[in-house]
């Protein structure tokens, strides 16, 4: 059994985040919604959120005000919401620490599966760095050196 997704959807439109809400419900996610900068930042202290979907207008600050904050304090999957899509504004997008962007309106199967990818979590952990590695690289250091 899969573990659930846990969204936080970071929209001010009433109806586009019921729309995301609804849509991301029926295809498994937990959502819980936002409509500010700052209730996205009170609800990331309150519970652990495996992806935080988030509109790049907000009434009290912009994604680009946002994001930095978030990084600061947690690890989170994050994929901004914009009706601008320039590739200016894509490169500012990621550069502010999104994952990724989708041009609204959302297409709801395209922000599903790509929540599900930027979630899914390596069936096999292994080290980045073998222990017989850094030996290796010590003796090298080390005859270098000599």
């Amino acid at each position: 059994m899969m573990n659930t997704i846990r969204v936080l959807l970071v929209e001010d439109d009433k109806d586009t985040a019921s729309l995301l809400q609804c849509s991301l419900g029926q295809n498994g996610f937990e959502v819980t919604t936002a409509d500010s900068g700052d209730a996205a930042l009170i609800a990331l202290d309150q519970s652990n959120f495996d992806a935080m979907v988030c509109d790049m207008t907000l009434p009290d600050c912009t994604g680009f005000e946002l994001m930095p904050i978030v990084r600061e304090w947690h690890e989170i999957a994050a994929v901004a919401l914009s009706d601008k899509a320039s590739q200016k504004q894509i490169d500012q997008i990621l550069a502010a620490g999104f994952d990724a962007l989708l041009a609204k309106p959302a297409d709801l199967d395209k922000l599903s599966a790509l929540l599900r990818k930027l979630t899914r979590k390596p069936t096999h952990s292994r080290p980045l760095v073998q222990p017989t590695d850094v030996a290796s690289e010590m003796t090298e250091l080390t005859h270098v050196h000599h």
